[in-house]
Protein backbone atom coordinates (compact mmCIF):
# COMPACT_ATOMS: atom_id res chain seq x y z
CA UNK A 1 0.00 0.00 0.00
CA UNK A 2 1.24 3.40 -0.99
CA UNK A 3 0.93 4.67 2.69
CA UNK A 4 3.25 1.83 3.57
CA UNK A 5 6.16 2.55 1.57
CA UNK A 6 9.68 2.42 1.85
CA UNK A 7 9.58 6.39 3.04
CA UNK A 8 6.93 5.94 5.74
CA UNK A 9 7.50 5.10 9.43
CA UNK A 10 5.52 3.57 12.11
CA UNK A 11 4.58 4.59 15.63
CA UNK A 12 2.84 2.77 18.28
CA UNK A 13 1.20 2.87 21.47
CA UNK A 14 0.61 0.95 24.11
CA UNK A 15 -0.85 1.51 27.46
CA UNK A 16 -0.18 1.53 31.15
CA UNK A 17 3.39 -0.16 32.29
CA UNK A 18 4.57 -1.28 35.51
CA UNK A 19 7.42 -3.66 35.74
CA UNK A 20 8.44 -5.62 39.04
CA UNK A 21 8.53 -9.58 37.88
CA UNK A 22 12.11 -11.25 38.62
CA UNK A 23 12.40 -12.88 35.25
CA UNK A 24 12.17 -9.42 33.62
CA UNK A 25 12.79 -11.31 29.89
CA UNK A 26 9.30 -12.64 29.80
CA UNK A 27 7.14 -9.42 30.39
CA UNK A 28 7.21 -8.46 26.78
CA UNK A 29 8.33 -11.36 24.86
CA UNK A 30 4.99 -12.65 22.74
CA UNK A 31 5.04 -8.40 21.81
CA UNK A 32 8.98 -8.13 20.90
CA UNK A 33 8.57 -8.69 16.74
CA UNK A 34 6.05 -5.79 16.62
CA UNK A 35 7.31 -3.06 19.61
CA UNK A 36 11.15 -3.45 17.74
CA UNK A 37 9.53 -3.45 14.37
CA UNK A 38 8.19 0.22 15.20
CA UNK A 39 10.31 3.30 14.61
CA UNK A 40 8.82 4.94 17.76
CA UNK A 41 7.39 3.19 20.67
CA UNK A 42 5.19 5.15 23.40
CA UNK A 43 3.88 3.85 26.63
CA UNK A 44 2.64 5.55 30.19
CA UNK A 45 5.11 4.79 32.79
CA UNK A 46 2.77 4.22 35.24
CA UNK A 47 5.24 3.97 38.18
CA UNK A 48 8.33 5.94 39.45
CA UNK A 49 11.61 3.65 39.53
CA UNK A 50 13.38 5.29 42.14
CA UNK A 51 16.03 4.77 44.83
CA UNK A 52 15.31 7.53 46.77
CA UNK A 53 11.58 9.37 48.78
CA UNK A 54 9.53 7.90 50.70
CA UNK A 55 5.52 7.04 50.82
CA UNK A 56 2.98 10.14 50.50
CA UNK A 57 -0.13 7.82 49.72
CA UNK A 58 -1.61 4.86 51.37
CA UNK A 59 -1.55 3.60 48.35
CA UNK A 60 1.73 3.94 46.94
CA UNK A 61 3.98 2.29 44.04
CA UNK A 62 8.19 3.03 43.91
CA UNK A 63 9.96 0.51 41.70
CA UNK A 64 13.28 -1.05 41.39
CA UNK A 65 15.26 0.82 38.77
CA UNK A 66 17.07 -2.23 37.80
CA UNK A 67 13.88 -3.12 36.03
CA UNK A 68 14.14 -0.18 33.37
CA UNK A 69 16.11 -1.48 30.54
CA UNK A 70 13.82 -4.01 29.77
CA UNK A 71 11.98 -0.80 28.55
CA UNK A 72 14.30 0.24 25.62
CA UNK A 73 15.16 -3.56 24.81
CA UNK A 74 11.80 -3.74 24.10
CA UNK A 75 11.69 -0.86 21.59
CA UNK A 76 10.32 1.69 23.92
CA UNK A 77 11.88 5.31 23.05
CA UNK A 78 9.24 7.53 24.52
CA UNK A 79 6.79 7.95 27.30
CA UNK A 80 4.41 10.12 29.44
CA UNK A 81 5.26 10.59 33.34
CA UNK A 82 1.78 12.78 33.91
CA UNK A 83 -0.17 9.55 35.73
CA UNK A 84 -1.44 9.53 39.04
CA UNK A 85 1.17 7.58 40.53
CA UNK A 86 4.09 9.95 39.45
CA UNK A 87 4.19 11.68 42.86
CA UNK A 88 3.66 8.25 45.08
CA UNK A 89 7.53 8.57 46.23
CA UNK A 90 8.00 12.16 46.24
CA UNK A 91 9.31 14.90 44.24
CA UNK A 92 12.90 13.14 44.19
CA UNK A 93 11.91 9.94 42.63
CA UNK A 94 9.75 11.71 39.76
CA UNK A 95 13.26 13.88 38.82
CA UNK A 96 15.51 10.29 39.88
CA UNK A 97 13.10 8.33 37.03
CA UNK A 98 12.69 11.08 34.61
CA UNK A 99 16.79 10.99 34.31
CA UNK A 100 16.50 7.45 34.56
CA UNK A 101 14.72 7.10 31.36
CA UNK A 102 16.47 9.68 29.24
CA UNK A 103 19.61 7.91 29.93
CA UNK A 104 18.35 4.96 28.55
CA UNK A 105 17.17 6.85 25.52
CA UNK A 106 13.79 7.20 26.16
CA UNK A 107 12.32 10.68 25.79
CA UNK A 108 9.67 11.50 28.61
CA UNK A 109 6.51 14.37 28.69
CA UNK A 110 4.31 15.45 31.15
CA UNK A 111 6.42 15.42 34.51
CA UNK A 112 9.52 17.28 35.11
CA UNK A 113 11.87 19.32 37.51
CA UNK A 114 9.21 22.25 37.23
CA UNK A 115 6.21 23.59 35.51
CA UNK A 116 8.05 24.48 32.66
CA UNK A 117 9.90 20.79 31.59
CA UNK A 118 6.74 19.34 32.84
CA UNK A 119 4.44 21.25 29.73
CA UNK A 120 7.93 21.03 27.31
CA UNK A 121 7.01 18.88 24.58
CA UNK A 122 9.17 15.30 24.23
CA UNK A 123 10.45 15.53 20.73
CA UNK A 124 11.43 12.24 18.81
CA UNK A 125 12.41 12.52 15.07
CA UNK A 126 12.77 9.78 12.67
CA UNK A 127 13.23 9.60 8.88
CA UNK A 128 12.70 13.38 8.60
CA UNK A 129 9.64 13.62 10.37
CA UNK A 130 9.21 15.25 14.08
CA UNK A 131 6.71 14.02 16.55
CA UNK A 132 6.01 15.66 19.67
CA UNK A 133 4.19 14.18 22.56
CA UNK A 134 2.34 16.28 25.46
CA UNK A 135 1.15 14.17 28.43
CA UNK A 136 -0.98 15.98 31.22
CA UNK A 137 -3.13 14.38 34.56
CA UNK A 138 -6.29 15.07 35.09
CA UNK A 139 -6.83 12.68 37.88
CA UNK A 140 -4.31 12.92 40.07
CA UNK A 141 -3.34 14.60 43.52
CA UNK A 142 -3.09 18.40 43.86
CA UNK A 143 0.27 17.62 45.46
CA UNK A 144 1.37 16.11 42.41
CA UNK A 145 1.21 19.18 40.18
CA UNK A 146 4.61 20.83 38.88
CA UNK A 147 4.99 24.80 39.91
CA UNK A 148 7.88 26.88 38.84
CA UNK A 149 10.60 25.59 41.60
CA UNK A 150 8.46 22.06 42.36
CA UNK A 151 9.26 19.10 40.12
CA UNK A 152 5.69 17.35 38.97
CA UNK A 153 3.36 16.94 36.48
CA UNK A 154 1.60 18.50 33.56
CA UNK A 155 -2.21 18.78 35.14
CA UNK A 156 -5.17 19.59 33.28
CA UNK A 157 -7.59 19.72 36.64
CA UNK A 158 -11.05 18.86 36.76
CA UNK A 159 -13.84 20.50 38.89
CA UNK A 160 -16.65 17.85 39.67
CA UNK A 161 -20.41 19.12 40.39
CA UNK A 162 -23.71 17.13 41.34
CA UNK A 163 -26.64 17.56 40.08
CA UNK A 164 -29.87 16.48 41.19
CA UNK A 165 -31.63 15.13 38.43
CA UNK A 166 -34.94 13.94 40.08
CA UNK A 167 -36.34 15.88 42.46
CA UNK A 168 -37.36 13.00 44.76
CA UNK A 169 -34.89 12.83 47.73
CA UNK A 170 -32.36 10.53 47.78
CA UNK A 171 -32.10 9.60 44.34
CA UNK A 172 -28.29 9.51 42.66
CA UNK A 173 -27.56 12.82 41.35
CA UNK A 174 -26.25 13.77 37.48
CA UNK A 175 -22.36 14.78 37.41
CA UNK A 176 -20.90 17.16 35.93
CA UNK A 177 -17.27 17.34 34.91
CA UNK A 178 -15.10 19.98 32.95
CA UNK A 179 -11.79 21.41 33.04
CA UNK A 180 -10.08 24.44 34.70
CA UNK A 181 -10.14 26.19 32.00
CA UNK A 182 -6.68 28.12 32.95
CA UNK A 183 -5.15 24.58 32.75
CA UNK A 184 -7.17 24.21 29.17
CA UNK A 185 -5.82 27.36 28.14
CA UNK A 186 -2.55 26.02 29.07
CA UNK A 187 -2.92 22.54 26.95
CA UNK A 188 -3.99 24.65 24.24
CA UNK A 189 -1.00 27.05 23.92
CA UNK A 190 1.32 23.83 24.54
CA UNK A 191 -0.43 22.12 21.69
CA UNK A 192 0.47 25.43 19.55
CA UNK A 193 3.43 26.06 20.42
CA UNK A 194 4.10 22.00 19.49
CA UNK A 195 2.80 22.28 16.33
CA UNK A 196 5.32 25.12 15.17
CA UNK A 197 8.16 22.53 16.67
CA UNK A 198 6.96 19.01 15.36
CA UNK A 199 4.92 17.68 12.02
CA UNK A 200 2.46 15.64 14.56
CA UNK A 201 1.39 16.41 18.18
CA UNK A 202 0.32 13.74 20.14
CA UNK A 203 -1.44 14.02 23.27
CA UNK A 204 -1.66 11.83 26.26
CA UNK A 205 -4.18 12.59 29.10
CA UNK A 206 -4.20 10.49 31.68
CA UNK A 207 -8.11 10.49 32.26
CA UNK A 208 -11.56 9.13 32.95
CA UNK A 209 -13.04 6.60 35.51
CA UNK A 210 -11.15 3.53 36.10
CA UNK A 211 -12.22 0.11 36.21
CA UNK A 212 -15.79 1.34 35.35
CA UNK A 213 -16.69 -0.35 31.90
CA UNK A 214 -18.02 1.63 28.91
CA UNK A 215 -19.17 5.37 31.09
CA UNK A 216 -16.82 8.00 29.59
CA UNK A 217 -17.21 11.03 31.51
CA UNK A 218 -18.03 14.79 30.18
CA UNK A 219 -14.78 16.16 30.90
CA UNK A 220 -12.72 13.46 28.20
CA UNK A 221 -14.83 14.97 25.77
CA UNK A 222 -14.13 18.73 26.07
CA UNK A 223 -10.26 18.27 26.81
CA UNK A 224 -10.01 15.83 23.70
CA UNK A 225 -11.83 18.16 21.44
CA UNK A 226 -9.78 21.03 22.40
CA UNK A 227 -6.57 19.19 22.00
CA UNK A 228 -7.69 18.74 18.72
CA UNK A 229 -9.19 21.81 17.83
CA UNK A 230 -5.98 23.04 18.91
CA UNK A 231 -3.62 21.31 16.77
CA UNK A 232 -3.07 17.79 18.03
CA UNK A 233 -3.51 14.81 15.66
CA UNK A 234 -3.83 11.53 17.91
CA UNK A 235 -5.01 11.45 21.56
CA UNK A 236 -3.83 8.41 23.37
CA UNK A 237 -5.73 8.47 26.65
CA UNK A 238 -4.69 6.04 30.12
CA UNK A 239 -5.63 5.58 33.41
CA UNK A 240 -8.85 3.45 33.51
CA UNK A 241 -7.00 0.52 33.16
CA UNK A 242 -10.24 -1.26 30.97
CA UNK A 243 -10.48 -0.38 27.39
CA UNK A 244 -12.77 1.93 26.73
CA UNK A 245 -14.67 3.20 22.75
CA UNK A 246 -12.56 4.61 20.33
CA UNK A 247 -13.71 8.13 18.63
CA UNK A 248 -13.01 9.82 15.61
CA UNK A 249 -13.53 13.36 16.05
CA UNK A 250 -12.54 15.64 12.93
CA UNK A 251 -10.80 12.92 11.49
CA UNK A 252 -8.41 12.63 14.14
CA UNK A 253 -8.47 9.16 16.65
CA UNK A 254 -9.27 9.74 20.20
CA UNK A 255 -8.34 6.34 22.47
CA UNK A 256 -10.02 7.17 25.48
CA UNK A 257 -8.17 4.59 27.57
CA UNK A 258 -5.43 2.07 26.10
CA UNK A 259 -5.29 -0.30 28.75
CA UNK A 260 -2.85 -2.01 30.87
CA UNK A 261 0.33 -3.88 28.71
CA UNK A 262 1.68 -4.69 31.79
CA UNK A 263 1.00 -3.81 35.21
CA UNK A 264 3.17 -5.68 37.57
CA UNK A 265 2.27 -4.15 41.24
CA UNK A 266 4.14 -3.90 44.18
CA UNK A 267 2.75 -1.63 47.03
CA UNK A 268 4.63 0.21 48.64
CA UNK A 269 7.84 -1.82 48.09
CA UNK A 270 9.99 -0.04 50.58
CA UNK A 271 8.22 -0.39 53.84
CA UNK A 272 8.05 -4.53 53.89
CA UNK A 273 5.92 -7.38 52.84
CA UNK A 274 3.86 -7.45 55.69
CA UNK A 275 3.10 -3.72 55.31
CA UNK A 276 2.39 -4.46 50.96
CA UNK A 277 -0.36 -6.88 51.78
CA UNK A 278 -2.15 -4.77 54.32
CA UNK A 279 -2.15 -1.32 52.14
CA UNK A 280 -3.13 -3.41 49.08
CA UNK A 281 -6.05 -4.96 51.50
CA UNK A 282 -7.11 -1.63 52.21
CA UNK A 283 -7.06 0.15 48.90
CA UNK A 284 -8.59 -3.34 47.28
CA UNK A 285 -11.71 -2.62 49.21
CA UNK A 286 -12.28 0.82 49.05
CA UNK A 287 -11.76 0.35 45.22
CA UNK A 288 -14.75 -2.52 45.82
CA UNK A 289 -17.16 -0.36 47.31
CA UNK A 290 -16.84 2.34 44.74
CA UNK A 291 -17.05 0.83 41.76
CA UNK A 292 -17.68 -3.12 42.51
CA UNK A 293 -14.74 -6.31 42.00
CA UNK A 294 -12.49 -5.91 39.04
CA UNK A 295 -13.93 -7.26 35.78
CA UNK A 296 -11.28 -9.99 35.05
CA UNK A 297 -12.73 -10.34 31.43
CA UNK A 298 -12.57 -6.72 30.23
CA UNK A 299 -9.21 -6.33 32.54
CA UNK A 300 -7.70 -9.06 29.92
CA UNK A 301 -8.38 -7.08 26.87
CA UNK A 302 -6.05 -4.85 25.49
CA UNK A 303 -4.42 -3.61 22.13
CA UNK A 304 -1.34 -1.90 20.97
CA UNK A 305 -2.16 0.93 18.68
CA UNK A 306 -0.36 1.29 15.11
CA UNK A 307 -0.24 5.01 13.04
CA UNK A 308 1.05 4.80 9.81
CA UNK A 309 3.01 8.44 8.92
CA UNK A 310 4.15 9.27 5.39
CA UNK A 311 4.23 13.34 3.78
CA UNK A 312 4.64 13.97 7.89
CA UNK A 313 1.03 13.43 8.32
CA UNK A 314 -0.96 10.23 9.80
CA UNK A 315 -2.08 8.15 7.20
CA UNK A 316 -3.91 5.51 8.75
CA UNK A 317 -4.11 4.18 12.42
CA UNK A 318 -5.38 0.44 13.55
CA UNK A 319 -5.26 -1.58 16.16
CA UNK A 320 -3.39 -5.05 17.18
CA UNK A 321 -5.65 -6.92 20.00
CA UNK A 322 -3.58 -8.21 22.94
CA UNK A 323 -4.69 -10.53 25.94
CA UNK A 324 -3.05 -9.99 29.07
CA UNK A 325 -2.40 -12.77 31.66
CA UNK A 326 -2.71 -11.33 35.41
CA UNK A 327 -2.58 -7.70 33.48
CA UNK A 328 0.96 -8.58 32.12
CA UNK A 329 2.68 -10.50 29.43
CA UNK A 330 0.59 -8.87 26.10
CA UNK A 331 -0.03 -11.75 23.29
CA UNK A 332 -0.67 -10.09 20.51
CA UNK A 333 -3.35 -11.98 18.88
CA UNK A 334 -3.84 -13.07 15.06
CA UNK A 335 -7.26 -12.38 13.06
CA UNK A 336 -7.83 -16.39 13.00
CA UNK A 337 -8.27 -16.16 16.72
CA UNK A 338 -11.24 -16.09 18.18
CA UNK A 339 -10.21 -13.97 21.51
CA UNK A 340 -9.29 -11.59 18.79
CA UNK A 341 -12.83 -11.31 17.46
CA UNK A 342 -14.10 -10.98 20.88
CA UNK A 343 -11.88 -7.86 21.38
CA UNK A 344 -13.25 -6.38 17.81
CA UNK A 345 -16.29 -7.04 18.84
CA UNK A 346 -16.23 -5.96 22.59
CA UNK A 347 -14.52 -2.42 21.74
CA UNK A 348 -17.17 -1.61 18.87
CA UNK A 349 -19.92 -2.66 21.21
CA UNK A 350 -18.43 -0.13 23.69
CA UNK A 351 -18.02 2.31 21.06
CA UNK A 352 -21.46 2.53 20.10
CA UNK A 353 -22.67 2.05 23.50
CA UNK A 354 -21.75 5.72 23.82
CA UNK A 355 -22.56 6.99 20.58
CA UNK A 356 -19.19 6.86 18.32
CA UNK A 357 -20.00 6.39 14.79
CA UNK A 358 -16.22 4.70 14.43
CA UNK A 359 -15.81 2.21 12.00
CA UNK A 360 -13.66 -0.55 12.49
CA UNK A 361 -12.90 -3.12 9.61
CA UNK A 362 -9.96 -5.85 9.51
CA UNK A 363 -6.94 -5.71 7.04
CA UNK A 364 -4.46 -8.33 7.53
CA UNK A 365 -4.05 -8.85 11.18
CA UNK A 366 -4.80 -5.30 11.95
CA UNK A 367 -8.07 -3.24 12.39
CA UNK A 368 -8.19 -0.21 10.87
CA UNK A 369 -9.80 2.87 12.19
CA UNK A 370 -11.93 5.12 10.05
CA UNK A 371 -15.03 7.76 10.69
Amino acid sequence: MSEERETSLTLIGVGDIVLAKKDQQSTFARALPILRKADIAFFNCETPYATVGSPNMYYAMAHDPAKMPALAAAGFNVCTLANNHTGDWGVDAIVECRERLEALGIAVCGAGRNMTEARKPAIVERKGVRIAFLGYLCVGPDGFMAEDNKPGTAVVRIHTLYEQADPQPGTPPSIITFAYKEDLQNMIEDIRKARELADIVVVAPHWGLHHTPVVIPDYDYEVGHAAIDAGADLIIGDHPHILKGIEVYKGKVIMHAMSNFAMEHRIAAKEGELRQMILLKSWANAMHKLYGPPHPAEMAKSLILKCVIADKKIQKVSYVPVMLENWTDPEPLTRKDERAQDIFRYIEDISRAVGFNTRFTWEGEEVVINA
